[in-house]
Order: C-alpha cells, then sequence, then structure tokens
C-alpha cells in the first residue's frame, strides 16, 4: 500500500497532527523514533530562527529522550531558548499529549564562522551508494504501510539490510516532507534519519531478546551535503540487557557526524517478528 500523504505532521498553530507515514514496528498506532526526532528538530530550529534572524547559527547536538510511547494522535509541541548568547544557543523542546510530555529534547547551536571557507574535499572511505532500491515492506516483517520505516525513505542497502541484524551500512533520501507544505531542509534531514541507525544496526540482547532505544544524541561536524545520509550502523550489549548503537553519519563528502542511542530491553511486545538470530 502506498502513502497517500506527502508529509508526516502538519502544523497548525501549537499542534501537530501526524499522518500515517509516522507510525513506527513496535506498535502501529504509536511514532516511530524518527518521527518524534524529527518534530522536535524542527521545533528547536523555529525557536532558534526567531533570535536569530540571519541564520548564522548551526545545530551541534541534538538530544532526544522518548520518555513513553507517543501516540499517533494530535501532539502540542513547546520550544524555548533556554541560554542566548553571543555566540551561542541551547534550546529545549518538547512534545505533549493532553497534560502529558511524552519527548523532550535538548540542543546546542553554535555561530559558524562565515569568512572561514569549508573543506569540501571528498573523503576517499566513503561508502559506496548502491545503484538498487531496498524495499522494507516487500519482505515478511509486518512493518506497516504506509508507514515510517517503508515509505519516508528511500534505502539503499551496502551491508546488510533493516530487516536483519546488524551491523549495517545504510544509504537513505528523504522521499517525503516533514512539514507540511515545507522543504526538508539540513536540520530536518539529520534530525529524523537520526534514529534510523537503530534499525539498520539492531541485535537482539545476549538473552535473545528484541531491544528499543529510549534516547538519540545526534552530534554533528557540519550539515550534510545534498539529500543522501550513509548511516554505518552497529550496537554493543552487555548481559546485564543494556547496550548502546553507534552510527557513523556520512554524506558524499566525507563523515560528518555522530548519533548515539541508549538501547535495552525491551519493556513492550513488539507488533512485528524479527529474525531470530543472538549477537555474535
Amino acid at each position: 500500500m502506498r502513502a497517500e500523504t506527502d508529509h508526516l505532521f502538519a502544523a497548525d498553530g501549537e499542534t501537530l497532527t501526524p499522518t500515517e507515514l509516522v507510525r513506527g514496528p513496535w506498535d502501529h498506532g504509536l511514532l516511530h523514533g524518527g518521527a518524534v526526532c524529527g518534530a522536535l528538530g524542527w521545533a528547536s530550529e523555529r525557536a532558534v530562527a526567531a533570535t536569530d534572524p540571519d541564520r548564522e547559527l548551526v545545530l551541534c547536538r541534538l538530544t532526544t529522550e522518548i520518555l513513553r510511547p507517543v501516540p499517533v494522535a494530535p501532539l502540542r509541541y513547546r520550544a524555548s531558548v533556554d541560554r542566548c548568547g553571543r555566540r551561542s544557543r541551547v534550546v529545549s523542546a518538547e512534545l505533549w499529549l493532553d497534560d502529558r510530555c511524552v519527548a523532550r529534547s535538548s540542543s546546542q547551536w553554535a555561530r559558524a564562522r562565515a569568512d572561514r571557507e569549508r573543506d569540501a574535499t571528498c573523503d576517499p572511505a566513503v561508502p559506496l551508494r548502491p545503484t538498487v532500491v531496498t524495499d522494507p515492506g516487500a519482505g515478511d516483517i509486518g512493518y506497516p504501510r504506509p508507514g515510517f520505516n517503508c515509505d519516508v525513505f528511500e534505502l539503499r542497502c551496502l551491508i546488510g539490510s533493516t530487516e536483519e541484524p546488524g551491523p549495517g551500512v545504510v544509504w537513505a533520501r528523504m522521499k517525503t516532507a516533514l512539514m507540511a507544505g515545507e522543504p526538508v531542509g539540513p536540520v530536518q534531514l539529520v534530525a529524523t534519519v537520526s534514529d534510523l541507525g537503530n534499525a539498520v544496526g539492531w541485535q537482539h540482547s545476549p538473552a535473545g531478546e528484541p531491544m528499543v532505544n529510549p534516547d538519540v544524541t545526534l552530534q554533528l561536524l557540519r550539515y550534510p551535503r545534498g539529500e543522501w545520509v550513509c548511516l554505518d550502523a552497529h550496537c554493543r550489549t552487555t548481559a546485564s540487557g543494556i547496550g548502546m548503537m553507534e552510527t557513523t553519519l556520512w554524506d558524499g563528502d566525507g563523515r560528518f557526524g555522530l548519533a548515539l542511542s541508549t538501547i535495552m530491553e525491551s519493556p513492550l511486545p513488539l507488533a512485528i517478528d524479527l529474525p531470530d538470530r543472538q549477537v555474535e
């Protein structure tokens, strides 16, 4: 089934109304973590823009915490500048369902030196981008259609895929807008893609249980150049059922950032069946 919409959210005042494209694999009635990260990144960028009309500040770090499962329902957002310095901003953003905060973020923004030319030399270690498009919905994993994993990104898998345990290396390009009527800028792109490494590099815990990430920290050296982002993801787990997912972010010129997530054995039942394979 193809999506009948071309965006994840529609904004009306302080309310974000999600479409079916936000749906994730844990429960088809819950938002994918990438949709949550994207919405909070968008809200944070709006708050910064209100204090930086010349758009000299760039995102350096975005930490998103999912406090509880976020349902596919209208959400209120809040964003505020906590620190407004001469060369930096610290911004907080939140998503609310009725009287409950369901997700929040903190971000660091810094003033870039426009008088210094950025190095655009291509890194020879950039992973190759395959020509074959991967369709996560073509297999027997019960992803929601339409939904985030299958319909928001065009995926080209170099190593592994989202349907098999990691590590993996996958190129991704957003096919849809994050917000209705708005082009996808670099902040929206990297915020929305930042959680995708958890789908690329996932593993079961040493006890054989599925693992979920309650947070994502995105750290950037610069913004991606172009619409394609490569995610080189692998996880590290412990016998205690916790671990971390490390994702290196590339574009056609080289490495531009990292995404790091806490992972833990899932307290929720999965709505999909993952391949039965233990961590090696």
